[in-house]
């Protein structure tokens, strides 16, 4: 029970990472729009 506690606590912790860092290039997206490696960054995601 204590390995499924921990594996959701890392899930969360990890999809809460993959938001941060979609919102992060999102703000960048938006702010660097002719930045060629920010629009790369942005389609991996």
């Amino acid at each position: 029970m204590q390995i499924v506690f921990l594996n959701l606590k890392f899930a969360r912790f990890l999809i809460g990472g993959v938001v941060k860092l979609r919102v992060a290039l999102l703000n960048l997206d938006r702010r660097e729009a002719l930045n060629p490696l920010a629009a790369q960054l942005f389609m991996w995601f």
